[in-house]
């Protein structure tokens, strides 16, 4: 919650009508040395709490950090991995962005050498090799032939 400027004007006024305007720069100083002491209690309970729980804390964490370090980078390699298998025969995007730049190179080129020349089509490049899925990969079997003769 925060008090601003009308609220403490207001604040004040009441206080001005209860207390008094003779007794009021008392209490003023009061309530200022109230706030300083609950400034350095919070402080303290603040210092306390850094090195009494999350110091410790921290020192207990820092082993447990570099242990999982390791299983960490696999987790990551393996999450890479799933990744790239997902993508398997799927076209990669940045030929397609490639193609789009070539193609505005080009729409640029004939802009600059005047519109009463005749322009080609822009030429798309082919797309990319995919790598093939490990299934299209193996070998198909095929029957051997029958031999006709009978060994005897």
């Amino acid at each position: 919650m925060k008090i601003g400027p009308w609220e403490i004007v207001v604040i004040f006024l009441v206080a001005l009508f209860i207390i008094g305007p003779d007794k009021l720069p008392a209490y003023v100083k009061k309530f200022r040395q109230a706030l300083k002491e609950i400034g350095k209690v919070t402080q303290e309970v603040t210092k306390d709490v850094k090195e009494n729980v999350i110091d410790p804390l921290e020192e207990a964490q820092a082993p447990l950090r570099e242990a999982m370090e390791p299983i960490t980078e696999v987790a990551d390699s393996v999450n890479d991995l799933k990744r790239s298998v997902n993508n398997l025969g799927r076209p990669t995007k940045k030929p397609a962005k490639a193609a789009e730049k070539s193609a505005e190179q080009k729409s640029d080129e004939t802009e600059e050498k005047g519109a009463g020349e005749p322009t080609a089509e822009p030429e798309t490049p082919a797309p990319e090799p995919s790598i093939a899925a490990p299934e299209a990969a193996a070998p198909v079997e095929t029957e051997a032939p029958k031999e006709t003769e009978e060994i005897k």
